[in-house]
């Protein structure tokens, strides 16, 4: 099977985000598992591609991808490069679930865009802080993994561990693991 273009996302396809601030930093510093003496997380945000197109910034908008994620303001959806523009894609990465049917596409970004208009879960970010996740089962405040996995899981799919429980790291580790459920279209490009 040849691959994807890099630049073009698909519905239900995962954008993957590496922010070079100091919060990127600290989710991607406390997302990594110690005990297994597990390098630096690579991706500390992610989103559901919910309109297929191209991450760039192209002339015709209609061909532009569109992504439903929880940010800081709040779970929006937008286009992609209007929150990451051309100067930032060596940060971007773009996941794909492979054996999804378009009825399963369908189901992830529904549930995606089910949580448009949400406010940002401040402590649900605290809980990950302090590995509490366990404890934080409300969706009315989502964060990134949160409508990721919660996504997913109404197809049925999984990262390994309950959705309510999943951060950055672990969908990024699940999918490098499980190359058969899961397919890398563009990584992030690390200095």
């Amino acid at each position: 099977m040849s691959k994807p273009s890099p630049l073009f996302a698909r519905r239900g396809d995962l954008l993957g985000w590496r922010s070079d601030t100091i919060i990127g930093a600290m989710i991607r510093w406390v997302e990594r598992d110690v005990f297994k003496r597990e390098p630096k997380s690579v991706v500390n945000h992610y989103g559901v591609i919910t309109r297929s197109g191209t991450i760039l910034p192209v002339d015709d908008v209609s061909q532009r991808a569109w992504v439903t994620e929880a940010l800081f303001r709040g779970v929006v959806e937008h286009e992609v490069c209007a929150e990451y523009p051309p100067e930032m894609l060596h940060n971007l990465q773009l996941l794909r679930p492979l054996n999804v049917c378009r009825k399963g596409v369908n189901t992830i970004v529904k549930a995606a865009r089910g949580y448009v208009g949400r406010p940002y879960g401040w402590l649900k970010i605290i809980g990950h802080l302090l590995h509490l996740e366990r404890w934080l089962h409300r969706d009315d405040h989502p964060i990134c993994t949160w409508v990721a996995a919660k996504s997913y899981e109404a197809e049925g799919l999984d990262f390994g561990k309950p959705a309510a429980w999943i951060g950055p790291d672990d969908i990024d580790d699940f999918a490098r693991d499980n190359p058969k459920k899961y397919m890398i279209i563009r990584d992030v490009q690390l200095p």
